[in-house]
């Protein structure tokens, strides 16, 4: 009886024993997954900043463009203006140069 109690001590010391290595084991593998949630979170909170730079990015070029758009537009407008003056000053042009292809002629004829 002795011996039968020693035994089942032993086993269960032995089962005791296994059980705190599986235990620890498993204590491993859970801050191995710690660890590895850790890394995922920052990594998805880095990815979320960038995103976040992204869109500010693309929303300052959107303004951008829309102001460049506007400048475009005024100079259109400006350029469209200068062509309206410039066709009366070119039919000026165009009599003067006849006028002094006139005079020019005439001259030419009285000397």
């Amino acid at each position: 009886m002795i011996i039968e109690g020693l035994l089942k001590k032993y086993k269960l010391l032995k089962e005791a024993g296994s059980i705190e290595n599986s235990i620890a084991s498993l204590n491993d593998q859970i801050n191995s997954l710690k660890n590895e949630e850790d890394k995922l979170t920052k990594n998805t909170i880095d990815k979320k900043n960038n995103i976040s730079k992204i869109k500010s990015n693309i929303s300052l070029l959107r303004s951008e463009g829309n102001k460049l758009d506007s400048e475009l537009e005024l100079l259109k407008s400006n350029i469209q203006e200068q062509k309206s003056k410039m066709g009366p000053l070119k039919k000026k042009w165009n009599d003067l140069k006849k006028e002094e292809q006139t005079l020019i002629k005439y001259f030419s004829d009285l000397s």
